[in-house]
């Protein structure tokens, strides 16, 4: 049997669409029945919540009344005195000024001082005694009495002075009744702000309306003892629910007769916009043929898209196979990377661990057990800079670095950069150089700090590491609005097909260069998205066996305005620096490395400690003569930003660093707003106190005019 073909198929499943779509109204039909309820539900919630409102809108009058004279000294006098004119002049005055219908006034122990109602009416005595004595506990109390001059609406509060005015602190001195007459003026006034019609009823149950789009709210009237005394109905015909209905109705009417039409309309425009369409891409699929590709192209509709589409297949064949090997080079360059980095990692640690233990030996001799810290030390300073390293390629490829430019002085930043580097280039009898010219009023730039570091670092560590002859240069100049650095070396070189590729993740110029000199490939790719980020460029200039010369360049940009130049940093202070210093810290042990270095290299400098914020505060309003203050963030009773903002108020003058073991931008930035004058991190070296002493102890400041 021969199958159908694809225009029968196409009216076999819309005309099998056509029944279940009636399917579907009729089950359509019959959530409208259950939609038309919600409706109906919903606004007899919102008939019965507006119909409350206005019910309590119009009892608001007599409670108020009743809150405003119930705590009043003349009053409470009125009451211990029974002066009836008192009571015409001001509590009787009460009917005629708000409409009300009835007023009394009983005494603290419930005897009945004044009462008056309405022109017309002749009430007394209405308010029940038990009414009254339950008052005395309530304080306020809201109840109807129905009695044969009508419904009233009574509202009571026991009376006090005006220094009690919530009625909690003072035994009533008398209760105060007010009441309203619910007659017909009055409950067409409420039927017309509800709008709807108002009965009062014998019974809850009473039938008002067989109307099935009329709503009725039965609303309780209680007395005093929270038993009903009548019960009034409301009702509403909702005209819009029945208007829906109909609606509906004809709209679904309207939805059979648009189908049949659109079923009609459809079995004539498929043959031509999709039968002849599809005959021509089986033939594509089945040849290739690229006639029926140009005929496809000018067909109707998608089917012309299509016909690009296979026209563009051999080119996207040929893309995705270059994506493949992409992906497949850059999984391959993830995987060398980790095999790399726990080599890197575990070497250091390694050498670490293995001289740590080695150290407990007892036949050590000084030579050996000074040769086994050294190489701890640069096992620890080699595992830092791979974590650091690590840290930061995650920070840029997740962009959570932001660039927070801040006043910095070029001068100091090199001074100290050569201070630090000069110690490892001697370690490897190469000579290391500074060229700077910057002038003192060309060396106070808006910059981040911390990123221009960052960058120097990265190529001053690259420079040492691949020289073992000859010199490092690092230089700096302004020239043409631009901040221009190098770093030059005589290392082993790059060879210039590689020098593309250093700067990228995870990638370094060879196999043999990884091998021989280890690294994760990851100092060039931070230092140019540094540079980046700074707006700025860098390149590099190198042949094999002479050397390198990387240099970038980043927009100068002066800060305009007086400004602070220090005199130049000694690079080694002397063993007579005098001054009183305090070390805010409260780890013990870092406590004990820090007063170690301190006490034996500068024995004039006298060492105050403070294991708490608070402590530290204390201590510098104590001791006046405290020059410097090494602050810990991280601290117990006070942290280091508070103790910081409280020190900076008393003496603004006081150095205070923080040294801290955070070492995100944010933390520094916070350090800088509670007034902190520098920012180290942990673990600290010899080196950076020396540096941070001879800075903070040492220099003198000079304001220049910058033109």
């Amino acid at each position: 049997m021969k199958k159908p073909g694809i225009y029968a198929r196409i009216l076999l499943l819309m005309t099998i669409t056509g029944v279940i779509y009636l399917l579907l109204l009729s089950v359509l039909y019959f959530f409208k029945n259950k939609q038309e309820k919600l409706i109906f539900d919903s606004s007899r919630d919102n008939f019965e919540q507006g119909v409350n409102s206005i019910v309590t809108l119009n009892g608001a009058s007599l409670k108020q009344v009743i809150f405003d004279y119930t705590f009043w000294d003349e009053f409470v006098a009125g009451i211990e005195t029974n002066d009836s004119l008192w009571y015409n002049d001001y509590i009787s005055t009460v009917l005629a000024s708000f409409r009300f219908d009835y007023v009394c006034v009983y005494d603290s122990s419930f005897n009945l001082d004044h009462e008056m109602s309405s022109e017309g009416l002749e009430l007394k005595g209405i308010i029940p005694q038990e009414a009254v004595i339950l008052l005395k506990q309530k304080r306020f109390l809201d109840f109807f009495i129905k009695i044969p001059d009508g419904l009233f609406a009574v509202s009571s509060g026991s009376v006090h002075t005006n220094e009690d005015p919530n009625h909690n602190l003072t035994n009533p001195r008398g209760y105060f009744f007010l009441a309203k007459k619910w007659d017909s003026a009055f409950l067409d006034n409420l039927s017309g702000l509800t709008s709807a019609k108002i009965d009062i009823l014998q019974k809850r149950d009473s039938v008002l309306s067989d109307n099935p789009y009329t709503v009725t709210l039965y609303k309780d009237l209680a007395g005093w003892d929270n038993i009903p005394v009548t019960t009034i109905a409301f009702s509403r015909e909702f005209k819009a629910l029945k208007l829906y209905n109909e609606t509906a109705l004809i709209m679904q009417i309207l939805i059979i007769v648009f189908f049949v039409v659109a079923w009609l309309i459809f079995r004539i425009s498929t043959g031509a916009w999709i039968i002849r369409p599809l005959k021509l891409v089986s033939g594509i699929l089945a040849s290739e043929n690229t006639g029926y590709i140009k005929k496809l192209q000018n067909a109707p509709g998608e089917f012309r898209r299509i016909g690009v589409l296979f026209e563009d297949n051999i080119n996207q064949k040929k893309e995705l196979k270059i994506a493949k090997e992409h992906a497949e080079k850059s999984d391959r360059l993830k995987t060398e990377f980790l095999h790399n980095m726990s080599h890197e990692i575990r070497t250091p640690v390694n050498g670490i661990m293995g001289f740590s233990n080695l150290l407990y030996k007892e036949d050590l001799t000084t030579e050996e057990r000074d040769e086994f810290i050294k190489i701890i030390h640069h096992n620890s300073e080699q595992l830092l800079r791979i974590i650091d390293d690590i840290l930061e390629i995650s920070k840029l490829e997740t962009k959570q670095v932001r660039i927070q430019n801040a006043e910095t002085n070029l001068n100091h930043l090199l001074s100290d950069l050569y201070a630090v580097f000069k110690i490892k280039a001697n370690e490897k009898n190469i000579s290391l150089g500074l060229v700077n010219d910057l002038s003192e009023y060309e060396c106070v730039v808006m910059i981040d700090e911390s990123k221009l570091l960052k960058i120097l670092n990265n190529l001053v560590e690259n420079a040492l590491k691949f020289t073992n002859n000859g010199f490092v240069g690092i230089g700096c100049r302004h020239a043409k609005g631009k901040l221009i650095f190098y770093v030059k070396d005589t290392g082993i070189g790059i060879a210039k097909e590689n020098q593309g590729k250093i700067f990228e993740r995870f990638l370094q110029e060879s196999e043999t260069v990884a091998r021989n000199f280890g690294g994760l490939g990851l100092g060039l790719s931070i230092a140019r998205e540094n540079v980046e980020l700074l707006g700025g460029e860098i390149g590099v200039e190198s042949s094999p066996g002479v050397g390198s010369v990387f240099t970038f360049s980043i927009p100068y940009k002066p800060v305009p305005g007086t400004t602070t130049i220090y005199s130049k940093t000694p690079t080694k202070i002397n063993g007579n620096t005098s001054g009183v210093i305090l070390i805010a810290e409260d780890d013990t042990n870092n406590l004990r490395y820090f007063e170690t270095i301190l006490s034996k290299s500068y024995p004039n400098l006298r060492i105050l400690s403070a294991t708490d914020g608070q402590q530290a505060v204390d201590k510098c309003n104590t001791y006046p003569e405290i020059n410097l203050v090494l602050m810990d963030i991280k601290m117990p009773v006070m942290d280091g930003y508070e103790a910081t903002r409280q020190i900076k108020a008393s003496r603004p003058e006081l150095p205070v660093i923080v040294q801290t073991a955070y070492s995100t931008l944010d933390e520094k930035n916070n350090a800088i707003a509670a007034g902190c004058d520098d920012f180290i991190t942990k673990p600290v070296s010899e080196e950076t106190l020396e540096l941070l002493i001879s800075r903070y102890l040492k220099e003198t400041p000079v304001v220049v005019k910058k033109t």
